[in-house]
């Protein structure tokens, strides 16, 4: 009963991580277009993912004018992932 509850919750971390992933990946598309920011959506959507990739930011500079923080963003989200599953693969078939 344990090991079902523990999957169950395994399961929604995992989804909750991969729409946090996905969202990143749409307001990072929305740079590309003018004013893309400036909608409901938009202004959302910086709430939400502007505070975590502003301390990649703070470290990584532009190159040529090119933003490259979200590559470790990305990096770091996956390597928690992938630590939450090794984690719960232990808890749950120990």
């Amino acid at each position: 009963m344990l090991a079902t509850g523990l999957y169950w919750l395994w399961r929604l971390i995992a989804t909750v991580i991969s729409a946090y992933s996905l969202g990143m990946a749409v307001y990072i598309v929305m740079s590309w277009f003018p004013d893309a920011y400036d909608s409901k959506f938009g202004r959302l959507l910086t709430r939400i993912y502007q505070p975590y990739l502003g301390w990649f930011q703070r470290f990584i500079p532009p190159i040529l004018g090119l933003d490259l923080s979200p590559i470790p963003a990305f990096a770091v989200i996956y390597l928690v992932e992938k630590a939450l599953d090794i984690i719960f693969i232990n808890l749950i078939y120990r």
